[in-house]
């Protein structure tokens, strides 16, 4: 039904496993403009499509605004997308740390497969009370080093 109370009416159903609606009634003529801005986005919904642009580059709140204005042609508050981008980056660090811990794991199994790999991770601890962090990570396999010393 249309906000602005012109005789307009749809009737839409959802799409089973798809993101499109069916459309299937309408009644009267639309008058008004379309309405881009609407209280059901939340920083939620954006930043489930917006992650993937934040995760390759970093995006300004109003680029974010303005790409989820074109795209999906919804408008989206100055607040809800600051959220966004902050639940973002608060995503990307966990997911970073993530991977982080997983190159422990990987120099361990590098250590078993062959003896001869070199392996140096280093990391800083700023205060005794915080975990350390990641700095640097050198390899060189035990092929590399056999096969240049041939050379």
């Amino acid at each position: 039904m249309c906000k602005k109370y012109c005789d307009f009416l749809t009737h839409c159903s959802k799409v089973a496993y798809n993101l499109t609606f069916k459309l299937k009634e309408r009644y009267g003529d639309q008058k008004c403009a379309r309405v881009l801005d609407n209280g059901s986005e939340n920083s939620k919904f954006v930043s489930k499509y917006a992650l993937d642009k934040i995760r390759t580059y970093e995006m300004k709140v109003t680029e974010i605004m303005i790409d989820q204005r074109k795209t999906y042609l919804v408008g989206v508050s100055f607040h809800t997308t600051r959220m966004t981008k902050k639940k973002a980056k608060e995503l990307l660090e966990e997911d970073a740390k993530k991977q982080y811990t997983l190159l422990w794991r990987y120099v361990v199994e590098l250590r078993r497969v062959s003896t001869g790999n070199t392996f140096k991770i280093n990391a800083e601890r700023t205060s005794l009370t915080y975990e350390p962090r990641f700095r640097r990570f050198y390899f060189c396999f035990d092929g590399c080093k056999k096969a240049f010393i041939m050379m």
